[in-house]
This record gives structure tokens, C-alpha cells and sequence, in this order.
């Protein structure tokens, strides 16, 4: 599928001036699109594709090069005269969907668990952690929450955290997302490599009710404390996919709930152009903006997400 070599991919990114480590096939970055603290831009140099986790920015290599330089691989490369190549560049024409074909195909998805998961309860680490971020235990047994100090799955290091198990409506694990609990990770979120993103839990929910849609999956589980909120899903990042729009169709009303940042446009804008002329779509935002998301809502405000709600503390924005 990859146009490019592996080395050449690395050579590229390396002359758009990102810095990092280059020894792996996946690895992070920092953002070009968004204040990025945290490297959150997915590289993958074997298929020459790249998606930020936190603002949903993605695309192919090639892309990248011509949203940084206006110049296209050939060019930086110097490959061959491509002059007439760049000035017929044309963006939509690339493929910037991340192989969505083959994370729709369950059959392929498996995962070689390495280490020791146990309940999370049962782990003086993992109860620290859920402390600090006000989550309820019933919510997080709920969604079959487990702790691992040491563990590996498909490759990826999900040593000291708290995870979460994705299944679609077959029953199949399809996804586990890692949350760092040291507070002290640079990827304070990790999935396995071969995984898919379905809708989380959309087989589960009320095709007739409003369905909340929330960014990220802790801010699911914590809005869910709130039973005005047990109707409600997450994309796992603010880029929805193809295949997160199909499971979101059935749903005639949909409630966006983005964070308070520029990142959370993309998703209001994705769900917007695609689902619009089928779903009645509004946005629901927190009213503090010194309120990030809805899981900074105990810690700052010393109320419950219900108490909150209860108090005014959600507007509908109708800007957008």
C-alpha cells in the first residue's frame, strides 16, 4: 500500500523538522496543529500514515509534507522534476482515512496479552489514580475496568495502567485503551497495535433517546456518574471515523459534548457534514471555560456531574 520506503518516510519527517525517535515503525511526535504538551501524532513510517489523538489532524505522509512545505515527497526526495506534480497536487485525492477497511474486519483483530491484568480494585495504584479523577467504581466494573503493573498487548508497553477492554456488538474485545496512572507517561493514553475504534458501546444504547457523544472514554465514564448521561458514547479521540459514523446513524438525536479547546471543532464538524440531513445534531458545552471537560467537574468545582448539571452549569451552543 505504502508508495515509499520506510527510510524514506523517516528521511521526510525528519526534514519537516520533527523531532523524536526515529527507530521505531509507530512512534509520536508533537502536534503541528494544536498546543501539543504531550506528543499525540501517531507516525506509522511502514504505511506512511500519521493521526493525532487529540485534535484528529490525519492524513498520509504525503500530506503532511504539503501541509508543512507546499512540496510533495518526490520533491524533497529529490526523486525526479515534479514541478507539473505539485502544481497539480491535490490533497482530496489522497487517501487520509487510516486503513478504515481493515479496522471494520473482525477477523483480524487479535491480541497477545503479556502480563498479569487483575481488577482494579484490587490495586493501591489504580485506586489512586481513580481517586484523582472522581470516577465511580460501579461505572468502571461496569465497562470490565483492569489494573496492570507490568504488560505488554500487540507490542505495546501497558505497564502501570488503568484499562479498559472495547468490544463491538459481537462480544469480541476489538480495543483496550491503557490510561497512564503514574501521571508521568508522555502517552498518557495507549491502544494496541491491530486494534479497531468502534463507537464505544453503541450496541448497548437507546436507538430512541438523545445520545450524548463525548471525546474522550473517561469523560464517558464520568459523565455517566450522572444518569442524565447514561445514554452516551465517545469517538475515543475528536477525529470520528467512517465507521463510528455508520454505528452513529441510527440515532436521530445527536448531543455532541466537546471539551473547552480549539481541538474539540473537529469532531462538531465531522458529525455535522456527515450526519446532519438524518440526525437532529445540537452541541453541549460546559459553561466555565476554566472547566477543560467534564471530568475536571469534581476536582474544580467540588460538586458531582449531576449536582452540576442541576445547577445551569451546561448551555446549549447554537454558534456552531
Amino acid at each position: 500500500m505504502a508508495k515509499y520506503s520506510i527510510d524514506q518516510y523517516r528521511q521526510v519527517v525528519r526534514m519537516l523538522g520533527f523531532r523524536g525517535d526515529y527507530s521505531a515503525i509507530d512512534t509520536f511526535f508533537k502536534c503541528p496543529k494544536h498546543s501539543d504538551r504531550r506528543p499525540s501524532l501517531a507516525v506509522n513510517f511502514e504505511k506512511g500514515i500519521f493521526q493525532c489523538f487529540q485534535c484528529g489532524y490525519a492524513g498520509t505522509i504525503s500530506t503532511l509534507a504539503w501541509d508543512r512545505c507546499n512540496k510533495t515527497i518526490d520533491h524533497l526526495l529529490g526523486l525526479k522534476n515534479d514541478d507539473k506534480k505539485i502544481l497539480d497536487f491535490c490533497k482530496s485525492n489522497e487517501d487520509t482515512t487510516i486503513l478504515e477497511s481493515e479496522r471494520v474486519d473482525l477477523s483480524k483483530v487479535h491480541f497477545d496479552v503479556r502480563g498479569i491484568l487483575v481488577p482494579f480494585e484490587e490495586s493501591k495504584e489504580a485506586l489512586a489514580y481513580i481517586k484523582e479523577r472522581h470516577l465511580a467504581f460501579e461505572i468502571l466494573k461496569s465497562v470490565n475496568a483492569t489494573y496492570s503493573g507490568s504488560a505488554m498487548i500487540n507490542n505495546i508497553n501497558f505497564s502501570n495502567r488503568l484499562i479498559i477492554p472495547i468490544y463491538e456488538h459481537t462480544g469480541q474485545i476489538v480495543n483496550y485503551e491503557g490510561r497512564d496512572t503514574t501521571f508521568k507517561s508522555p502517552r498518557k493514553c495507549v491502544y494496541p497495535k491491530g486494534a479497531i475504534k468502534p463507537l464505544f458501546e453503541h450496541y448497548k444504547l437507546d436507538h430512541s433517546k438523545p445520545i450524548f457523544v463525548f471525546e474522550g472514554l473517561l469523560k464517558v465514564l464520568g459523565a455517566r456518574s450522572d444518569p442524565y448521561f447514561a445514554n452516551s458514547t465517545t469517538s475515543m479521540g475528536t477525529s470520528i471515523s467512517s465507521y463510528q459514523l455508520e454505528q452513529l446513524k441510527p440515532f436521530k438525536k445527536i448531543v455532541i459534548c466537546p471539551d473547552n479547546d480549539a481541538a474539540g471543532k473537529v469532531l462538531i464538524k465531522r458529525i455535522k457534514d456527515n450526519l446532519s440531513a438524518t440526525s437532529s445534531i445540537s452541541v453541549l458545552r460546559i459553561s466555565d471555560m476554566n472547566i477543560k471537560d467534564i471530568d475536571e467537574i469534581p476536582k474544580k468545582t467540588g460538586l458531582t456531574v449531576a449536582k452540576y448539571r442541576e445547577q445551569g452549569g451546561f448551555y446549549e451552543d447554537i454558534s456552531f
